[in-house]
């Protein structure tokens, strides 16, 4: 599973060489963000530019120039109509090509044809793609070898870099190290397989417990039971979750977060007990601080190397250090720890409507084919509360994912 996902792993990396290289870089003159392979270089091609008489520069400049492409670009992003019948046209030929390949057939239905709209617009702009003679955009079959459908965990659900709340923000200090931090989840289908689940910006100075707080997780919010005297349960109480905090695994040693549960003792007690086959290693792990009190600069860290999360039971995550640079001048300055991707969530339809997402499960209701049975709240709602034969039914709210 690791290494099919994870790695290359680099060596260790340690955050303050990194800051005292930059600057002792610095101080000798040397820009750390001059993206030439030589400063000197680039200072005589631009003092050859300089020197050049000025229908030179026009020339080059005119020949380089993309402002007629970039013009008819946003011109045609700004006409929603031009835009719709690029995104509808794409749709269909992708479709197309999938039914025409598929090693599957399904049976044909009818199709209803699609609706004619009379617009000179889209007439024109028509006749405009017809007459590019660039032939690189057709699909021939043999393209059916390097084509395939975007993964769920490859969409992002986020149109833009998603920012930390302003009470639990941190802002980034004169000279800060930022950590790009990819989180994996299990794959529901696969037990040895694991997914991206979101991706996030930290600070060095940021701890583990700024990781777990910004983890989208469900277990996060799932209600925690109430029990009548006799033990059986009443009900779920949403204003509280089950969630008794982590237990971090990095390189070799536990972090918790010093609550009841210590889900870091746990694990050394379990790790400590356990058998072990033969021809198996024994794992060791040694006892680390708390997550509010360990600095990510505090840590030796490993690009792409899995570090390992628990909690809530048998819930388990995995984070990885996936970049490691210098601050640059036009990064944000506060709202980390930054989220700039997020998995979407698919969630079921209520199966009475199907329509609305289901915001409840029902359990053990006789009205029912099914145990849990998936509703919408206005659903819900027309069924009514249980009758003296349905006194066993029981309402579970769904998680709403107010975490994400």
């Amino acid at each position: 599973m690791f290494t099919q996902t994870f790695g290359p792993f680099s060596s260790l990396v340690d955050l303050t060489v990194l800051l005292d290289t930059a600057d002792a870089n610095e101080k000798h003159g040397f820009d750390v963000w001059n993206t030439a392979p030589n400063p000197s270089d680039a200072i005589s091609k631009w003092k050859t530019w300089l020197d050049l008489p000025d229908t030179a520069k026009a020339a080059i400049e005119r020949e380089c120039d993309v402002g007629d492409i970039a013009a008819e670009l946003d011109d045609t992003l700004e006409k929603h109509n031009l835009y719709s019948h690029l995104s509808l046209e794409r749709k269909k030929i992708l479709s197309d090509f999938d039914k025409e390949h598929a090693k599957y057939q399904p049976k044909k239905r009818k199709r209803v044809p699609d609706e004619v709209y009379d617009d000179p617009d889209i007439d024109a702009f028509k006749e405009k793609l017809e007459n590019i003679s660039l032939e690189c955009w057709s699909l021939p079959p043999q393209a059916d070898l390097f084509v395939r459908r975007a993964l769920p965990f490859e969409h992002n659900a986020l149109s833009k870099t998603k920012g930390c709340k302003a009470t639990s923000s941190k802002s980034l200090q004169a000279k800060e190290v930022l950590l790009y931090i990819t989180v994996y989840d299990k794959s529901a289908s696969h037990p040895y397989q694991v997914w991206k689940s979101s991706s996030h910006v930290l600070p060095s100075t940021s701890t583990l417990e700024d990781i777990w707080n910004v983890i989208p997780c469900p277990a996060k919010e799932y209600p925690e039971e109430v029990l009548a005297d006799d033990g059986s349960l009443v009900e779920f109480d949403t204003s509280r979750t089950t969630d008794r905090g982590p237990c971090f695994c990095v390189h070799g040693a536990t972090y918790g977060d010093g609550g009841e549960a210590q889900y870091a003792q746990k694990v050394l007690d379990y790790l400590a007990t356990c058998k072990v086959p033969p021809n198996r290693p024994r794992v060791t792990l040694k006892p680390g601080g708390l997550i509010s009190d360990t600095t990510l600069d505090s840590l030796p860290l490993i690009l792409h190397f899995p570090n390992w999360i628990l909690h809530n039971g048998n819930c388990e995550h995995y984070f990885a250090v996936t970049q490691i640079r210098l601050r640059h001048p036009s990064d944000p300055v506060d709202g980390y720890p930054l989220t700039t991707h997020l998995t979407p969530v698919s969630r079921g339809l209520c199966r009475i409507c199907d329509f609305v997402p289901a915001s409840h499960a029902i359990v053990n209701d006789l009205r029912l084919d099914d145990s849990p049975f998936i509703v919408c709240k206005r659903c819900l709602d027309f069924l009514g509360e249980p009758t003296s034969y349905n006194d066993s039914r029981l309402v579970v709210p769904l998680v709403e994912h107010k975490t994400w």
